[in-house]
């Protein structure tokens, strides 16, 4: 596999993440919009805010060297998944569980 094809399955990659990100962000604003319409209104800019911000962090990560993404998707998926369990412990505690 040349570097070219790695290239060009990275940059595929990137491009799905992308397309998976903005998928995830209009069906979480549908469903919202469903079950609160009046919050959802308020929500739009910040979940579009959050889902463009992960497409640009995405980005800056596929210019660096492979062992710099590594590091820094690494990093960046720690901060993710405290994001994650921060919002799992407030459903938890809204749920009484």
């Amino acid at each position: 596999m040349t570097r070219k094809d790695i290239e060009d399955r990275a940059k595929d990659a990137l491009e799905s993440g992308m397309a998976l990100v903005v998928s995830i962000t209009k069906a979480a604003n549908e469903e919202l919009a469903k079950r609160a319409p009046k919050i959802a209104s308020s929500l739009d800019k910040p979940l579009n805010d959050a889902a463009k911000t992960f497409t640009d962090t995405m980005a800056t990560i596929d210019k660096r060297t492979k062992e710099d993404r590594v590091s820094l998707l690494r990093a960046y998926r720690t901060f993710l998944e405290s994001q994650r369990d921060y919002v799992e412990k407030k459903l938890r505690h809204l749920e009484g569980k």
